[in-house]
């Protein structure tokens, strides 16, 4: 499949500003990305996943030409970020949460004006793009209102109203969603999943910190920690190559109350907690492993107390789950 985007070893650092870094032997930089690299396809929802600090908005203003790369390149649609600036641009819509990028006194139909008018649109195109895009994010009631009497809501979808003015093929999203509200959130997050990537077909490449909307979003995941891709995937082969723990779920038959210290004596097995208890004999145990193959000396463990095992059920760990091990580590 052709790939939309197609990162090479990107890197890049920025100086650290200070008294201290005018001496040239005393100079500092700080790493923002580090040897990134990863594909994306046409017509693909893919995210961005890491911390904040992690080198979500470095790698977007990369992707976006708004900065250049230390060394690596990347690829829009087959062309060098490096070298063809401008081609680019007509592919590419950049959508961020600042409200800074807006004219605060202008209505929200001049502010659109205004950028239309620096992607080059003529007049007839530019009056006939604002109002598609003014009814397609829904912002007939408040489009000719100042843009400092905005909700957060309202600034977000003239963010994205903006991004869709020249109909790019590939979006750049950084934190689109954030300081929304959980009803506006949702209403935007459906509207990028089935709007545009599911009924216009367009690529959407999406910076998030957040794990239950890169859940919900994204059909393929590069995890970003400290300027460094650690995993690239979907949601179920990310949890599979990153989970360093498994969990089990026992429900079991005793009157034993040290179980959980017995349990924690078998090698492999790091954590057990007492779910629930059922009645006075029965209980439900959480148990921690280190891997699959200490299941069995669990369960002869149990055994051998004479403790009667009800049901074994192995538990998936969360995304999040996941992430705490790897990246809080």
């Amino acid at each position: 499949m052709p790939l939309a985007i197609e990162a090479i070893g990107l890197r890049k650092q920025f100086k650290k500003v200070g008294y201290k870094n005018l001496l040239p032997w005393k100079r500092q930089s700080i790493p923002a990305l580090m040897d990134v690299s990863f594909e994306v396809e046409k017509g693909e929802l893919f995210g961005i996943l890491g911390p904040n600090g992690a080198g979500k908005t470095t790698l977007i203003k990369i992707l976006s030409t708004l900065i250049l790369p230390d060394s690596g390149t990347a690829l829009i649609n087959g062309y060098d970020i490096c070298r063809h600036e401008k081609k680019i641009k007509n592919f590419i819509g950049y959508i961020t949460s600042e409200e800074r990028s807006f004219y605060w006194r202008l209505t929200g139909r001049q502010n659109l004006y205004f950028f239309a008018a620096l992607y080059n649109l003529s007049g007839e195109e530019t009056k006939r793009r604002t109002e598609y895009v003014i009814k397609l994010l829904d912002l007939e009631k408040a489009v000719d209102m100042p843009f400092m009497s905005y909700s957060s809501g309202i600034k977000q979808r003239l963010s994205v109203a903006r991004g869709l003015l020249c109909d790019p093929e590939i979006l750049l999203m950084d934190e689109p969603t954030r300081s929304l509200d959980p009803l506006s959130k949702l209403h935007l997050q459906q509207f990028i999943k089935e709007t545009l990537v599911g009924e216009q077909k367009k690529t959407v490449f999406l910076a998030t910190h957040d794990l239950s909307e890169a859940e919900y979003l994204c059909d393929r995941l590069a995890i970003l920690s400290q300027g460094k891709i650690i995993a690239t995937g979907k949601i179920d082969e990310i949890k599979k190559s990153l989970e360093r723990k498994k969990k089990i779920l026992l429900k079991v038959k005793t009157q034993t109350k040290d179980i959980s210290d017995k349990l924690l004596k078998i090698k492999g097995v790091s954590g057990v907690h007492i779910f629930s208890c059922l009645s006075d004999d029965i209980a439900t145990l959480e148990v921690a492993l280190s891997s699959e193959e200490v299941i069995p000396f669990v369960l002869a463990q149990l055994v051998y107390e004479k403790i009667g095992i009800l049901s074994c059920i192995p538990q998936e760990p969360s995304l999040k789950e996941v992430l705490e091990q790897v990246i809080g580590s």
